[in-house]
């Protein structure tokens, strides 16, 4: 689920700095996500509804935010950099 999040993030990041153009990344972008529910529905066999749904935003967020930074040349501030160490910590905290 993480995986596709960056996948279509990436593509709609790539179309606003003009890396990519076409009337089809749109569309594709919908499409990825829209695979979203038949994941999160399989995963729903093997954790609750309440810690998959934080794992997977926790996660989605901090790798897209990474990809920002390294691949985008984006910046966070320190507050943004404590806010992700929190948001590790408190998945460690929630898989233990």
């Amino acid at each position: 689920m993480v995986g596709i999040d960056v996948a279509m993030m990436t593509l709609l990041k790539m179309e606003k700095i003009h890396l990519l153009h076409g009337i089809w990344i749109l569309p594709v972008a919908m499409a990825l996500y829209a695979l979203q529910p038949i994941f999160f529905r399989y995963k729903l066999e093997y954790e609750g509804v309440g810690v998959l749904n934080v794992v997977w935003n926790t996660l989605s967020s901090i790798i897209i935010a990474l990809m920002g930074i390294y691949v985008f040349n984006e910046k966070i501030s320190t507050t943004n950099a404590v806010g992700m160490v929190l948001s590790i910590l408190g998945i460690i905290l929630i898989k233990w």
